[in-house]
């Protein structure tokens, strides 16, 4: 995202229990830099027929200022807001879920203030329908959900508004950490429901 690092040499401080690996990632020399792990394509899907669910694991160190970290389907590849898609949006360490269509976005009145330090696990589900988009964030290792909230409106469903998939994470501040990237992936609801993850 205009400059930007990544390395796997994981500080000590950004170990999380339930994985020691993961990709650390940095602004670079330009303001707003960053980093991003996207889909190939950011136009060859959207929402109906089948579910889809998107899963990532993120921990921010040092600090969330001027720290910004769009997750989930999206069809951005800057520090620009998605054109369509269903995400994340972590401003300065506040956590909101979005949709957007054709650039009309919804977000939910609900947000989540993180803690440093702490790796969180970020879902989205979209059932087959495409009529609701629940997102949903959890804490470390705990099952219980930190945020839960379901979206209704403004969910792209035709291919004319389709998207990719990923993470975009940049920093207003030149050379700048900005957090570990554990993981994440994509697929159907029933499909994670079936390997029970």
């Amino acid at each position: 995202v205009s400059a930007g690092t990544n390395t796997t040499a994981i500080p000590a401080g950004g170990q999380a229990g339930f994985n020691s690996y993961g990709v650390f990632i940095r602004s670079g020399t330009t303001a707003n830099g960053g980093y991003r792990y996207q889909t190939t394509s950011l136009v060859s899907d959207y929402f109906g027929t089948i579910s889809h669910k998107f899963r990532f694991q993120f921990l921010f160190r040092p600090t969330f200022t001027g720290r910004t970290l769009r997750g989930g389907y999206l069809d951005t590849i800057t520090t620009a807001d998605a054109t369509d898609g269903a995400y994340f949006e972590i401003v300065d360490g506040v956590c909101s879920a979005k949709t957007a269509s054709s650039s009309v976005r919804m977000t939910d009145a609900t947000t989540l203030a993180l803690s440093i330090d702490v790796a969180y696990t970020f879902d989205i589900e979209v059932n087959a329908a495409a009529d609701a988009a629940r997102f949903r964030v959890y804490g470390g290792n705990s099952n219980t959900a930190l945020l839960d909230v379901t979206i209704a409106t403004n969910i792209p469903t035709t291919q004319a508004r389709a998207f990719g998939a990923g993470v975009v994470a940049f920093a207003a501040a030149t050379s700048s950490d900005i957090g570990i990237l554990y993981s994440l992936g994509m697929g159907t609801v029933e499909g994670f429901q079936t390997r029970d993850i």
